[in-house]
């Protein structure tokens, strides 16, 4: 071992080999470990990435950079807890929406079937982006894909300045902040729901059965419990992911250029926005459509493509009213009399006194929706043309049948 002794002042000193060069070690190791310190301006949330050991359970061999679903513990606390902690793994498999949305990592290696090797599960590394739109900020998993990202949903950001649309390698950041929420929902409408597309969800989110959410099945325009499909096609059956936050990016169609707070509503058996009052579309029909969105830009890259602020106050843009039924109101019977108790807007001529109890004005069978008894409270919305009123919606004083 090295003898390091102090040295007197004006004394002559003369070190050894072993002495000097153990100094310069010493030095190096010292700024070594000081410049390797993450500071916290680093760009990198969270420092340094966290890394997994993981085992190839794909059932085939994965390039370095995949993309994986994490799974099972390779190592449980309850058999082994020193293994546990000391050495933990998991294995790791082609990604699924439904299970993986927020569990995946990237390989850093290229593994075998059944080998072991390290993944990045948060922070920064390089891997394969298919990109939807240059100026998209985070990424997330498509559906049974380990080869790469798709750009403009999730909570991976994108650190790397994107330059084209279709698949690049970039650099993204594993658990970022995102500004949207996005959850993992199965399409269960009979088509293929396009990317951006409207879903309409077939009932309340419940955390205790289930991890997904259901589209609606049937051609009710009527729900506004909906979300907004992330930027890949979702086949039938299959899984993607939803968003509920706005503004969004939505798919809507438009026989006109389209501009800055443009009205646009969902028509019945359609999964994109129709534009309101257009020539060549059926908006004008309240009962064939909800509006509520209001166009903020269109995305002069893609004309199909534009992003869309949802205000619960245009819902309907028809004038509303509010009415007490003057008489019992059954699913058979076409209309009631109504006593107009306060108005929204614009109520329309009034001649009007009249609710109609169907969807639309051709009281064809099977159209009425509601029943009530005298003394029950509603609104209805007035029809463009004819004096007349369709129900929206009744509290039931009494009894509904």
């Amino acid at each position: 071992m090295t003898n390091f002794i102090k040295v007197q002042a004006g004394r002559k000193f003369k070190p050894s080999a072993g002495t000097w060069n153990a100094m310069i070690d010493a030095a190096r190791a010292h700024l070594e470990r000081r410049f390797a310190q993450p500071t916290a301006s680093s760009p990198v949330e969270g420092g340094q990435p966290t890394v997994l050991r993981v085992r190839n359970d794909a059932q085939q061999d994965l390039e370095r950079f995949a993309i994986v679903g994490l799974d099972e513990l390779l190592i449980k606390p309850d058999e082994n807890f020193a293994a546990f902690v000391a050495q933990p793994a998991i294995s790791a498999v082609v990604p699924q929406v439904e299970q993986h949305h927020q569990r995946f990592a990237v390989i850093q290696q290229p593994l075998r079937h059944g080998q072991i090797g390290k993944a990045v599960a948060h922070g920064a590394t390089a891997c394969k982006v298919d990109v939807k739109h240059t100026a998209d900020e985070f990424c997330c998993l498509i559906d049974d894909d380990a080869t790469k990202l798709v750009s403009g949903a999730g909570n991976c950001r994108i650190l790397s300045k994107l330059t084209a649309d279709g698949e690049q390698w970039g650099y993204v950041q594993l658990g970022g902040q995102a500004p949207q929420r996005w959850w993992p929902w199965k399409n269960a409408n009979g088509r293929t729901m396009p990317a951006y597309g409207i879903v309409l969800l077939y009932e309340p989110f419940n955390p205790t059965t289930e991890t997904v959410f259901r589209s609606h099945t049937s051609n009710d325009a009527y729900r506004v419990a909906f979300g907004v499909n992330y930027p890949v096609e979702v086949e039938d059956g299959g899984y993607g992911l939803l968003t509920m936050d706005f503004p969004a990016w939505c798919a809507h169609v438009s026989y006109d250029p389209p501009d800055f707070d443009d009205i646009f509503g969902h028509k019945v058996d359609a999964d994109k926005l129709y534009r309101y009052g257009q020539n060549g579309t059926d908006m004008r029909d309240i009962s064939e459509s909800v509006f509520g969105f209001s166009m903020l830009g269109p995305r002069r890259t893609n004309p199909d493509r534009a992003l869309m602020q949802w205000d619960p106050q245009r819902l309907i843009i028809r004038p509303i009213i509010r009415f007490t039924l003057t008489e019992n109101l059954t699913t058979t019977s076409p209309s009631a009399t109504i006593d107009v108790e306060e108005t929204y807007g614009n109520v329309g001529p009034a001649a009007c006194e009249r609710v109609y109890n169907v969807l639309d004005d051709s009281n064809a069978p099977g159209n009425f929706i509601f029943s009530g008894s005298i003394g029950d409270t509603g609104l209805a919305f007035a029809h463009p043309q004819a004096k007349r009123y369709y129900i929206l919606w009744i509290e039931c004083a009494h009894s509904c049948g």
